[in-house]
């Protein structure tokens, strides 16, 4: 895995941790080796991705065994929360998790938003045969071309705030496709 595509997942993993109710976000690979997290200080990471890729493993080959397709997700739900673990990519799983128990349905649409982003990220670099199998290596870094004289480089985008506050009565747009993607997870289909 490429530095910038650690960085990215990163930056995408902090940004949701910290604009919506979800925490203890990680990205890890099927064989449960951890990618990058934005994981509590309570929670050992390397054994919740190790956790992660075993129930996914345990759930596929029950569907599989019971003729019920392909898995989508699998929610834990306890007492005092839920956690939500799904498809990233081919090789990755998105995990998150959240105490806000009345918005579960919601929490799912918005897993499957930054699962597709999580997909979109490893597409551009897809892991090496070694970082599957859980060598780890250090990133590659890629040497950074020397610019001709005549080229002046651009300054660096500068990051942008993607969700704007909303008061309880206005839902934002973030909001609105997160319920739809919710709604079609459910069976409901948007009215023709």
């Amino acid at each position: 895995m490429t530095e910038v595509q650690f960085k990215e997942l990163q930056e995408l993993l902090q940004r949701v941790e910290n604009s919506t109710g979800l925490e203890a976000l990680a990205v890890v690979t099927r064989e449960g080796i951890r990618l990058a997290c934005a994981v509590s200080g309570d929670v050992d990471s390397d054994i919740f991705s190790a956790a992660t890729a075993t129930l996914v493993s345990v759930g596929e080959e029950n569907l599989r065994q019971l003729g019920q397709g392909i898995l989508s997700e699998i929610i834990l739900r306890g007492s005092k929360g839920f956690t939500i673990i799904m498809k990233g990519s081919e090789e990755t799983l998105l995990v998150g998790a959240s105490r806000d128990q009345i918005r579960l349905g919601y929490y799912i649409g918005l897993m499957k938003i930054h699962a597709g982003q999580v997909k979109k990220i490893m597409e551009e670099h897809p892991l090496k045969t070694d970082q599957l199998l859980g060598v780890r290596k250090e990133p590659e870094v890629e040497p950074a071309a020397t610019p001709e004289p005549s080229e002046v480089p651009s300054p660096a985008p500068q990051p942008t705030a993607t969700t704007a506050a909303a008061s309880d009565s206005e839902v934002s747009v973030d909001d609105k496709e997160a319920i739809l993607v919710a709604l079609k997870a459910l069976g409901f289909d948007e009215p023709e």
